[in-house]
């Protein structure tokens, strides 16, 4: 039992990295087609225009398709300095800021990142970090896997009151502690079947 809480806190410790990496990890939005191409460029080489069309191909699975897209609809994405959390268009202008320096993530194979780049608040036209409100995949995969965490931590709770309180229960009303462990473990397990359904779909497909 002392194991399984370990692993389940083990796992809370994983997703909350994931989570942080996913919060401060931005995609930046241009209002026009012609100022997309130029931080492109400015990020990737003078090859912008062809990165851009093969990062949106690779990005959205379009290999087999027959793409077509328009370069202000095609998000730049990466860190901004400092990785700071949640920021937005809105937070960044309060503060009075004209530039960000943002640094793209590296184009699809390479592991060398693009060198940062100094962006005008002005030409952007929508900057979101990985969260609920950045699009409607971002908001379901937040919802299932924040309720699956929420579901282990309520899991170990219980674990963790059964392995400090077990001995007593047992010797006052082993009937009663037994149908505790029953009722606790089809709670647990149904963290099992959750984990069936959403691994398959948010972290494979």
């Amino acid at each position: 039992m002392a194991a399984t809480i370990v692993c389940a806190l083990g796992f809370l410790g994983v997703k909350s990295f994931e989570y942080y990496a996913k919060f401060t990890h931005y995609d930046v939005w241009f209002k026009d087609e012609a100022t997309a191409k130029k931080y492109f460029t400015a990020a990737y080489g003078e090859k912008g225009e062809e990165d851009v069309r093969k990062l949106f191909v690779e990005r959205f699975h379009l290999h087999n398709t027959k793409a077509t897209y328009d370069a202000n609809q095609i998000q730049l994405t990466g860190h901004l300095e400092g990785n700071p959390l949640f920021a937005t268009l809105k937070k960044l202008t309060s503060a009075k800021k004209d530039t960000i320096l943002f640094e793209a993530d590296p184009p699809f194979g390479s592991r060398e990142h693009p060198k940062p780049i100094e962006v005008k608040l002005s030409d952007v036209q929508r900057l979101s970090a990985y969260v609920p409100a950045h699009s409607t995949y971002f908001a379901i995969y937040f919802t299932i896997t924040a309720l699956h965490g929420l579901h282990v931590l309520g899991g170990a709770i219980v674990l963790a009151y059964f392995l400090l309180t077990a001995d007593h229960w047992w010797k006052k009303s082993p009937e009663q502690m037994a149908n505790r462990v029953e009722v606790g473990g089809l709670f647990w397990h149904f963290v099992d079947l959750v984990w069936i359904f959403l691994f398959p779909i948010i972290y494979l497909l």
